[in-house]
């Protein structure tokens, strides 16, 4: 599949955005493990506060970047837009999941989150991005003619 055009001509670290998947796995799997809404929450704070562009405010890019500083790799700049749009798709999952478990269907959430965690998995594991593949996929029925 062809490279995804930038939307935000803005390059990240794809270490940092790796790293930031695989904190959400963990929670997610805490999650799983526990049913408790505060985990859902914090996804939602974490994912919200990205997607809003206020990074510095996410526990989970903090920690990555502290821990990313640390780790003997080099910066790996990829492009944010289909990143940031992949994160949306994120945000939605887990409003989504903490609407259905504070509604009474916690099996429909665990189902949810269950998909959000093999999708994190993918991109923390392989680097492999579910939602900038729908990013590349759905870009031309945006972009102008």
């Amino acid at each position: 599949m062809a490279a995804a055009c930038p939307v935000a001509l803005i390059k990240i670290d794809e270490n940092l955005v790796r790293l930031q998947a695989f904190f959400v796995v963990i929670a997610v799997a805490a999650f799983l493990w526990s049913d408790s809404f505060w985990l859902l929450a914090l996804l939602v704070y974490d994912f919200a506060v990205r997607v809003l562009g206020a990074p510095k405010g996410s526990p989970f890019f903090l920690t990555s970047r502290a821990v990313v500083k640390r780790l003997p790799v080099s910066a790996k700049p990829v492009d944010a837009g289909p990143k940031k749009f992949a994160a949306k798709i994120g945000l939605v999952f887990v409003i989504t999941a903490l609407l259905l478990a504070v509604g009474g269907y916690v099996e429909a959430a665990t189902w949810l989150m269950g998909v959000m965690a093999l999708f994190a998995l993918l991109e923390a594991a392989c680097g492999f991005c579910v939602g900038c593949k729908l990013y590349a996929l759905c870009l031309p029925l945006f972009s102008r003619q």
